[in-house]
């Protein structure tokens, strides 16, 4: 149990600690605070927006979970070179757009 605990911080931490993220829900939140936003309707989004996130999560690791006894060094490594030439490619597609 103390594991799950220890997993469930470190992933919260570590989604609050994404600039990204912040200015995402910052975004998002003040957006609707201009709709007239009233107290209820605030709770209710910010436990809309923490299930989401936690079902996400737990579909993302269940989905791992199921899979990766089935996933040899080899997969992996596969795996790893296609994730590597798709940040690769993007990373060159952003310097393009800059430069040109």
């Amino acid at each position: 149990m103390r594991s799950y605990i220890k997993s469930f911080l470190s992933t919260l931490l570590l989604t609050l600690a994404n600039p990204l993220t912040i200015l995402s829900f910052v975004a998002v939140f003040s957006a609707l605070s201009t709709r007239g936003l009233n107290y209820d309707n605030a709770i209710t989004m910010v436990v809309g927006v923490f299930l989401g996130s936690a079902i996400w999560w737990l579909l993302l690791a269940g989905g791992v979970s199921v899979i990766r006894h089935k996933i040899n060094a080899h997969i992996m490594q596969k795996i790893n070179q296609g994730a590597g030439a798709l940040l690769l490619t993007f990373g060159i597609w952003q310097l393009s757009s800059v430069i040109f």
